[in-house]
């Protein structure tokens, strides 16, 4: 698709898909990311199924967000969040593999 990329243009896209294919009457949700353009598009889409009379349950469950996207959210906040501790354990076992003695002395402490 060409830019823009704005909400009413994906719409536009979306929807030439949705007639070719026909599945403009079976349609009951569609799974996207958490970028506003594919809100606006979902919300656009809604309003056009809806004036046409061929969308369940009046679109309520049209627009559905993506679980592995919103997984990887959080996953890349957690992470940040914990960076420094990865860090100085990353650093912590180089030290340690760095030399025998290094390595003996860690595993009597262990010990």
């Amino acid at each position: 698709m060409e830019t823009p990329h704005t909400g009413v243009a994906i719409f536009n896209a979306v929807l030439k898909c949705i007639q070719e294919w026909n599945l403009e009457n079976k349609l009951f949700a569609i799974t996207l990311d958490n970028v506003s353009n594919y809100g606006s598009m979902a919300k656009v889409l809604r309003e056009n199924l809806l004036a046409k009379g061929v969308i369940v349950g009046q679109g309520k469950f049209l627009h559905q967000c993506c679980a592995a996207h919103i997984l990887n959210l959080i996953c890349q906040a957690g992470l940040k969040f914990i960076k420094g501790t990865v860090t100085k354990i990353r650093e912590s076992a180089k030290y340690v593999r760095g030399s025998y003695g290094q390595k003996e002395e860690f595993n009597e402490i262990v010990t």
